[in-house]
């Protein structure tokens, strides 16, 4: 019989051995390790509530749902964040997940959440299957995918002449850019000084403007990819990047069972017209990349977002992940007006 609990702190390496069970499939098979809290990217998010799903003295499944908040029609408001989607492969033909989902909805409704939001990735059908209204769960609005582009770290950086690239610490007027520029987003984060905690801010100037800003974030003191497989296309770039790093300069091939050195791309804006000054914040932070021996620099956009012409400019292994919303009060009307729009995703947070 499978019973659905409340985790709790004791339960932390039976999760941490439910990740290394279920990894998250595409084109790099990736373990998510959270050494040595798993709780502890739920807490960056906000208010959250774990679930497990148990058997004999087993954890089958794992789901999250965490209240965010995020701007949606140019306002603040609080949403239900669905994560931590993770089933055992033995348990994978039972009802854990199918129970676990059902349990946050009638949580959902007890909390009086209109919006719920989910991600998948490309690899994970039995969720996105479920995501599409089986087993009697309502149906989630597909809201399209994001992009998450791994980025090649670059060993030469010339500059640039057309903008004064600088290190900027948290101001008021920081934070005014991005969150003017994020209003534009639907679940567009709402970013304060401790979102840019542990952070490096580069900005591109000219004639005492601001004209474009990132935030570059590691996340690995909480969060750690190791890298299980890779998809056929994907294993033929890597060897022989494996094969040329013995006598070239470059970067630090991923390898079986190793975790990746990832630097992250948090969050990112730009003024109207002026996204060139975004692309050379972008080969900044690759060089940056290159000098602290990362295996990528890691950023992710949505599918419909004008700014992936910037982003696809550099080279990259790319990975796919496709999002999901929930309306409860008006039978999926507002989801589905959201899902035509710009989505953000922080992929510090998958």
């Amino acid at each position: 019989m499978i019973l659905i609990r409340e985790a709790t702190e004791a339960d932390n390496e039976a999760l941490q051995q439910l990740n290394r069970e279920a990894p998250m499939r595409g084109n790099l098979t990736i373990r998510v390790e959270r050494i040595p809290d798993f709780f502890a990217i739920n807490r960056r998010i906000g208010p959250f509530k774990t679930m497990v799903a148990e058997t004999g003295g087993r954890i089958a499944g794992v789901l999250t749902i965490a209240r965010h908040p995020a701007v949606l029609e140019g306002k603040v408001q609080e949403i239900g964040v669905i994560r931590d989607i993770k089933i055992h492969p033995d348990f994978r033909g039972s009802t854990a997940l199918f129970r676990l989902l059902y349990t946050f909805l009638q949580y959902a409704l007890n909390q009086k959440w209109n919006i719920l939001y989910a991600t998948a990735l490309k690899g994970n059908a039995r969720v996105i299957s479920l995501m599409g209204g089986r087993a009697g769960l309502p149906s989630l609005v597909p809201a399209g995918h994001f992009i998450q582009f791994n980025f090649f770290p670059k060993r030469r950086y010339k500059g640039t002449t057309r903008y004064q690239i600088i290190t900027e610490e948290p101001s008021d007027d920081l934070l005014a850019f991005f969150n003017a520029w994020y209003s534009r987003y639907k679940f567009g984060p709402v970013i304060s000084a401790e979102s840019l905690h542990d952070s490096v801010v580069l900005s591109a100037w000219k004639n005492n403007v601001r004209h474009a800003s990132i935030v570059l974030q590691d996340v690995s003191n909480f969060r750690q990819n190791v890298v299980e497989d890779w998809s056929f296309t994907t294993g033929l770039v890597i060897r022989l990047w494996q094969f040329f790093h013995m006598f070239l300069p470059l970067p630090l091939p991923p390898r079986k069972g190793k975790p990746l050195r990832c630097l992250y791309v948090r969050y990112f804006a730009a003024t109207e017209g002026t996204a060139c000054a975004l692309a050379s914040l972008m080969t900044r932070a690759r060089k940056m990349a290159w000098d602290g021996r990362y295996t990528f620099l890691s950023a992710g956009l949505h599918y419909r977002d004008p700014l992936l012409k910037i982003f696809r400019k550099h080279p990259s292994i790319p990975a796919r992940l496709y999002a999901f919303i929930l309306s409860l009060e008006d039978n999926n009307a507002s989801a589905r007006c959201i899902s035509g729009d710009i989505l953000f995703n922080d992929f510090t947070l998958i």
